[in-house]
């Protein structure tokens, strides 16, 4: 046994149908996630433009933006309870079924509030990635997730990078107006509606109710952890939960569960990223080096492409090489020099060095969190630790950006340094779970040898 004194094994996760492998799962999964993506990347970068459109100020367009993450923050949470007491296909379904009826209301609104009340029906559901995550792990061993976890997210940023160039070619090249794009947008999330309804297959308990067929062991077990890494992660491959009640044996402290550490470092680093990135980044590099848009979005998909390309194809060696919890450490130190280097370089090219490492370890560390995360938490839970990760991101999304721009009227470069020191903090909460794993197997180790 190499748990660790306040990890008890979780209840049994509810079965797949048989013949549910996760290749199969993740081709109609993959093709619905980016379909969705495109639109949101099609679309709500597009939402500032329209609120100005009709006669709105800055401060409309924060207040737009902050109804959508904080409708957001309350619907990812619902939308994960759904999802694992419901089924994941009916939570996907409402998650594009809502996003469709956003964009296509977004294009057709006359007024600030109706801009505001499409776009709070467009958050109201959450997001599509957390539950797509879910379905990879209701299926995949323990060895399979980091993988395909890598991959989902790949398809994300194939989302941000084609959802942009859809939206120059309609209006650059079609000479379409903001609010047909949007309307047209708005067939992307319809389309991945009908790939998740007509041929994606259930993959829990919940979701096999509604074919009528009943439950049975998946292909793939969730326990089998072999090449899972290194044998500090081979420890976590079972799936495991905290319970905060039980005294540690070290003196009858009291620990915080595994899982609420993660969601804090996910917080924390979703922090740094809102306020120093969404928040005053733009206006950093256009007052600090003159460039305008065009430079911002060539970076943004420069970035896309190398983290899909880690993603696919070096993320799996990575976590073998270093186990999960101490690739997430690593992700998060990167981060924070990153961001320390955004501030501190002087020549273009250093400084757009500084953003692609940061961009690279914050989206590697994403990654290793989920994967991390799903190997400590049953599956029968997942969904709800997923919305709930996206709840925390959502509320940080709207307090980081002002807490940045009153840094930034002091100084061009305090938000960024001050933003370095989330990532870093939050290398604690994974660093903690690596210490306390290696504890427990010492202590195992102690008691077969005290058996003996």
């Amino acid at each position: 046994d190499t748990l660790g004194p306040l990890e008890v094994p979780a209840e049994a996760a509810p079965a797949a149908p048989a013949g549910v492998t996760t290749a199969a799962l993740f081709r109609p999964l993959a093709a619905g996630l980016a379909l969705q993506q495109m639109g949101t990347a099609l679309c709500y970068p597009q939402v500032p433009y329209l609120v100005l459109n009709h006669g709105g100020t800055v401060t409309d367009v924060s207040r737009v933006v902050i109804a959508g993450n904080a409708a957001a923050a309350v619907g990812s949470l619902a939308m994960g309870i759904v999802s694992d007491r419901l089924g994941r296909r009916r939570a996907m379904t409402a998650v594009t079924a809502s996003a469709t009826a956003c964009f296509a209301l977004l294009g057709r609104a006359g007024t600030l509030p109706q801009l505001a009340a499409a776009r709070v029906l467009g958050g109201i559901c959450g997001g599509l990635l957390p539950i797509a995550q879910s379905c990879i792990s209701d299926v995949a061993s323990a060895a399979e997730r980091p993988a395909y976890f890598g991959r989902l997210s790949a398809v994300v940023s194939l989302g941000y990078i084609v959802g942009p160039l859809l939206n120059i070619f309609m209006q650059g090249m079609l000479g379409l107006p903001i609010e047909r794009v949007i309307q047209l947008g708005a067939l992307l999330p319809a389309l991945s509606c009908a790939i998740i309804v007509f041929m994606l297959p259930a993959t829990n308990g919940k979701d096999s109710k509604e074919d009528g067929s009943g439950g049975s062991s998946i292909e793939n077990e969730r326990g089998d952890a072999a090449g899972a890494g290194k044998a500090e992660d081979v420890s976590m491959s079972a799936p495991t939960q905290s319970t905060p009640s039980r005294a540690s044996g070290l003196g009858g402290r009291l620990r915080i569960a595994p899982e609420y550490l993660l969601l804090a470092n996910s917080m924390f680093t979703m922090f740094a990223l809102s306020g120093c990135i969404d928040g005053v980044y733009a206006v950093f590099l256009k007052e600090r080096f003159g460039l305008a848009s065009k430079a911002l979005s060539g970076i943004y998909a420069f970035n896309g492409l190398l983290v899909g390309c880690l993603n696919v194809f070096a993320l799996k060696h990575m976590v073998r090489a270093l186990g999960s919890h101490m690739m997430l450490v690593a992700a998060n130190v990167i981060a924070s020099v990153g961001l320390a280097s955004i501030a501190m370089a002087q020549q273009t090219t250093l400084h757009f060095a500084s953003f692609c490492l940061y961009i690279t370890a914050f989206s590697l560390g994403d990654v290793a969190f989920v994967s991390l995360l799903t190997s400590y938490v049953d599956s029968s839970r997942i969904g709800r630790l997923f919305g709930m990760k996206v709840a925390l991101d959502s509320m940080a999304r709207i307090a980081a950006p002002a807490i940045a721009s009153r840094l930034f009227q002091q100084s061009q470069t305090l938000p960024f340094l001050c933003g370095a020191a989330f990532p870093l903090m939050s290398a604690v909460f994974p660093f903690t779970l690596w210490m306390r794993k290696r504890r427990a197997a010492r202590e195992a180790e102690t008691h077969v040898a005290v058996a003996v």
